[in-house]
């Protein structure tokens, strides 16, 4: 298997200790309630999804991260993972040095520890990502609608439960296991968005004929409105790889986050993903 990137899988949950001791004070804590993308961006930088993320990103890694596709320390990431609040929580919180995430239930999340405020250009932002200022685009149109400030800083995780599709949410450090249970050394990833169909399965066997096993990785979150329903792709993924796949040589995980339609950076950012869950090949 891969080496998780930058060399080290990431978990930042709290001891249980810990967690009891911030859930019995919760009125201590100013908040910031994330809508459901958010969500499961804080999930993934909590069980080394996106690692070698330990938070949201500070000014200096945001910056370096549209201008060359780098964290400050050198390594390769390409989207910035931030999270934007409004001119009023910034008034709320800019003195606060821990403050309590909830998800979009209301439900504790996470702590944001030690957290660093800043303003960015959202034009910026978005032509160099995105490489356009155009609002046509879903995730130029995405920019524009975020508040003028960002807050960085690292999580402490309040959650450990699997959430969305439970039997197929996965950390990279289960799929790692699982793999390794199995005994694959060689294992290939392919990523979709789509219920299966014929040049998915003609993929997905020539994998099987060069690799020890398939992880099969649709992506759960805010897609396309002409999209499959998640249900659908996860149904149709089940049946295939119960009726017909080889059941010991296949996996299937989901991705939780939103697509970002980033291009080439979107690309390798998923790349980078699959490789934290221990691919070795992807298609």
């Amino acid at each position: 298997m891969n080496n998780p990137h930058g060399g080290k899988l990431i978990n930042c949950q709290l001891s249980l200790t810990k967690k009891k001791e911030i859930l019995n004070n919760l009125d201590q804590y100013q908040t910031i309630q994330l809508d459901k993308e958010l969500t499961k961006d804080v999930k993934n930088i909590a069980d080394g999804v996106y690692s070698p993320l330990k938070g949201f990103l500070r000014e200096e890694d945001f910056k370096t991260v549209i201008d060359k596709m780098r964290l400050k320390s050198g390594v390769v990431w390409p989207i910035p993972i931030v999270l934007d609040i409004s001119q009023k929580q910034y008034k709320q919180l800019k003195n606060k040095k821990e403050i309590l995430l909830l998800d979009q239930n209301s439900e504790p999340l996470a702590l944001l520890k030690k957290p660093e405020f800043y303003q960015y250009d959202a034009k910026e932002l978005a032509q160099k990502v995105y490489g356009t200022t155009d609002k046509a685009h879903p995730g130029v149109e995405e920019v524009y609608q975020m508040g003028p400030y960002l807050v960085g800083g690292e999580i402490a995780s309040l959650i450990n439960g699997r959430g969305l599709f439970s039997d197929h949410n996965y950390t990279p450090a289960q799929t790692r296991e699982i793999f390794e249970k199995r005994g694959w050394d060689t294992i290939t990833a392919f990523q979709t968005r789509n219920v299966p169909h014929r040049g998915h399965e003609f993929l997905q066997m020539q994998a099987l004929a060069r690799t020890d096993g398939l992880f099969v990785q649709p992506v759960i979150g805010r897609k396309k409105l002409q999209d499959f329903k998640d249900e659908y792709i996860i149904g149709a993924y089940d049946i295939l790889i119960e009726r017909y796949y080889p059941q010991t040589r296949v996996l299937l995980g989901i991705l939780p986050l939103k697509m970002r339609y980033a291009g080439p950076r979107e690309a390798l950012l998923h790349a980078i993903i699959r490789k934290n869950y221990g691919c070795t090949h992807f298609i």
